[in-house]
C-alpha cells in the first residue's frame, strides 16, 4: 500500500515536471516566434524601403547628369531627343520608386522629409529639368540655362538628396536598433527560460528525493519492527 502510494507521487511529481518542461517549450517556441515575425516586420518596414531610397537618389542624379547633357547640346535636335527618353526614363524609376517608398512610410518625421522631397521633385526639379530640355531644343543661350540651373535645379536636386540620405539614416539606424534590442531580448529570454526549467527540474528531484528517503526510511521502520516481532 505505501509502495504504491510513493508510486503516486512520484508520477505525480515527474508528471508536473513534464508539463513544466512542456510549458517552457511552447513558451520558448511562441515567444520567439512572435520575436521573429516583429523583426521580419522591421526589416520590410525599414531595409527593403533602403533600395527604393537608392533608387530615388540615382534618379535625380541622372537627370541632373542628362540636364548638363542638354545644356552642353544646345541646338542639336537629334541629340537633345535622345537625351529627353533618357530623361523620362529616369524620371519613371524615380515615381516608380517614390510610390513604392511612399507605401512603406510609418514614421511621421520620415514622411515629412519624404513630403517635402515629392513636393520639390513636382513643383520644382522636374519642371526645371524638362524647361532646360526643351530650351536647349530651342536653341536657347548656354550661359542662360547654366544660371537656371545654378539657381533653380541644382539647389531643388541638393534638397531631394539630402532628405532621402536624411531618410534611409533614419531607417538604417532604427533597423540596427531594434537588431540589437532582438538581440538581447533573445538572450534574456533564454536565459529566464532557462532558469525556470532548471529550478523547477531542481525542485522535482529534491521532493523526489524526500520521497524517496522517507519511504525508505518507513519501509526500513516496518522491517525492524517485523524482525522484533519475530524474535519475540
Amino acid at each position: 500500500m505505501k509502495s504504491s502510494k510513493m508510486m503516486t507521487k512520484l508520477l505525480v511529481s515527474f508528471g508536473i515536471t513534464a508539463s513544466l518542461i512542456c510549458v517552457v517549450g511552447v513558451t520558448s517556441i511562441v515567444s520567439l516566434n512572435g520575436l521573429n515575425n516583429d523583426y521580419s516586420d522591421t526589416v520590410v518596414n525599414h531595409a527593403l524601403p533602403l533600395n527604393s531610397a537608392i533608387n530615388i537618389v540615382e534618379s535625380v542624379l541622372s537627370l541632373c547628369s542628362d540636364m548638363r547633357s542638354c545644356i552642353l547640346y544646345t541646338g542639336d535636335k537629334d541629340k537633345l531627343r535622345e537625351i529627353r527618353r533618357s530623361m523620362n526614363g529616369h524620371c519613371k524609376v524615380f515615381e516608380d520608386s517614390a510610390a513604392a517608398f511612399g507605401r512603406a512610410i510609418v514614421r511621421p518625421d520620415v514622411k515629412a522629409l519624404f513630403d517635402e522631397s515629392i513636393k520639390v521633385y513636382i513643383n520644382v526639379f522636374k519642371p526645371g529639368v524638362y524647361k532646360i530640355a526643351d530650351d536647349a531644343e530651342n536653341g536657347a543661350p548656354q550661359a542662360e540655362l547654366i544660371e537656371y540651373m545654378k539657381n533653380v535645379t541644382i539647389p531643388s536636386s541638393e534638397t531631394i538628396t539630402e532628405n532621402m540620405v536624411n531618410i534611409a539614416d533614419i531607417k538604417a539606424d532604427r533597423l540596427a536598433t531594434f537588431s540589437d534590442e532582438c538581440r538581447d531580448l533573445s538572450a534574456n529570454f533564454t536565459t529566464v527560460m532557462v532558469t525556470v526549467l532548471i529550478v523547477g527540474v531542481a525542485i522535482s528531484g529534491v521532493v523526489n528525493f524526500i520521497y524517496i528517503a522517507n519511504a525508505v526510511e518507513a519501509e526500513g521502520g516496518t522491517e525492524k519492527k517485523a524482525d522484533r516481532f519475530h524474535r519475540a
